[in-house]
């Protein structure tokens, strides 16, 4: 059986994948903080529920199809789930397939939402951030 985390992880994924905000926005605390690697288009820190939706909707904005493929098994920390994975999409002017290389999300959580969501290319980096 999954843990609380990982199972609130892998509904966030789920339904990022399905472009459906509105079941995120549940799932989010309402001072949830998300931080993409600077690296990625329109990437960052966003410290409340309405920013981390408007960048989301910004990030799913450039694919016709995207999804979250889970590369291993998520880990449960506790309080703390660690996923592997990457995106696998297609453009949405062009159409054009690709997938990310594989990275990692520290996905935290209180009762029932999701309060925390980093991205880290580096897996010891996802590590040490949990950890403190």
């Amino acid at each position: 059986m999954d843990s609380r985390s990982v199972e609130l992880g892998r509904r966030a994924f789920a339904a990022l994948s399905a472009n459906d905000l509105s079941v995120i926005e549940r799932l989010c605390a309402q001072d949830v903080v998300i931080t993409t690697e600077t690296t990625w288009p329109g990437g960052g820190t966003f410290e409340s529920r309405d920013d981390a939706s408007r960048f989301i909707a910004q990030f799913l904005e450039g694919f016709g199809t995207v999804a979250f493929e889970e590369t291993a098994e998520p880990e449960d920390l506790g309080a703390w789930a660690l996923f592997h994975g990457r995106w696998a999409g297609s453009g949405r002017s062009s159409g054009i397939q690709t997938t990310t290389r594989e990275f990692n999300v520290a996905v935290c959580t209180r009762e029932d939402v999701i309060t925390e969501m980093r991205f880290f290319w580096d897996e010891r980096e996802a590590r040490a951030h949990i950890t403190g």
